[in-house]
Order: C-alpha cells, then structure tokens, then sequence
C-alpha cells in the first residue's frame, strides 16, 4: 500500500530553541524515517520525497541531507524541492513522501 506523510520541522518556541537549517533538514528526515518504521517500512520505503523549503539557497543542505538518508540505496526515492513561505520565520523546511509499506 502506498501512504503519504508529511514532517514537518520542530522549532521549539516554547524552549526558545531554534535549529539551524541543516538540523532541521537532519530532524526531518529522521522524524520521516521514525513514522515508517511504525508503519511497518523504514526512510527506504520511500517512493518519492518533496522538501518544501523557506528558501531555494537551503537546497544544497537538503541534497546533503539525503545523500546521507538514501546512501548506498540502489534506487533512491525522486526528489522535488519548492520554496514556499511558512507561518513561522524560524520554519526552514517540511517534507513530504509517499511511500511504499
């Protein structure tokens, strides 16, 4: 069956914590990562991946991200990147996938 999920980042206001855009973009994945086991998959279930992100120059952190998420898979999930605007400034990323379980 195929689900679509979709991360979104934590920036914790409560704690006053902001992340920067490449532990976002790493939290992001691991959360994506975290859903699909308790689906019953794992981030390499994956089919296809859409990264939203609060600017096109965070793109090169997200390509980095998955390399590390999808090394060694011998076909990795296709990818898409947008730039959107997010309520919250301090939001740098979203991700969203649909994957194969």
């Amino acid at each position: 069956r195929a689900e679509q999920i979709v991360v979104k980042t934590a920036v914790q206001p409560q704690a006053g914590q902001v992340r920067t855009v490449e532990e976002q973009m790493d939290l992001a994945f691991r959360r994506l990562d975290e859903v699909l086991q308790v689906a019953g998959g794992s981030i390499h279930s994956a089919l296809r991946i859409e990264g939203y992100l609060a600017d096109t120059a965070y793109s090169k952190a997200f390509n980095d991200a998955y390399q590390r998420y999808f090394e060694g898979v011998a076909v990795p999930p296709c990818r898409f990147n947008f730039q959107v605007t997010f309520a919250n400034p301090k939001m740098y990323v979203e991700i969203s996938a649909i994957a194969a379980i």
